[in-house]
């Protein structure tokens, strides 16, 4: 990935695209992001549900489990438990 985050090609929709731009520019890599905070478990999307639900462990010294919710029509929802 040697282009910057606003030139390369995403797969996804408008508002995940928007989300992972943002975070390559203000938190750098996503890979590395996302080696640090492990995913514990996840719902996929589909289309009974409506949303898609991911639960990490984060490296910021808070022992809580962050759940990250996304609703059909793009809206998140970021919760620590």
């Amino acid at each position: 990935m040697s282009k910057p985050p606003l030139q390369r090609l995403v797969q996804g929709d408008a508002s995940e695209t928007a989300i992972l731009q943002f975070n390559e520019i203000v938190v750098g890599k996503v890979e590395e992001y996302r080696e640090k905070n492990k995913r514990v478990c996840d719902i996929p999307f589909n289309s009974a549900n409506k949303y898609q639900v991911s639960i990490h462990e984060t490296d910021d010294g808070d022992e809580r489990y962050l759940i990250v919710v996304k609703e059909f029509g793009g809206f998140f929802s970021f919760i620590y438990l």
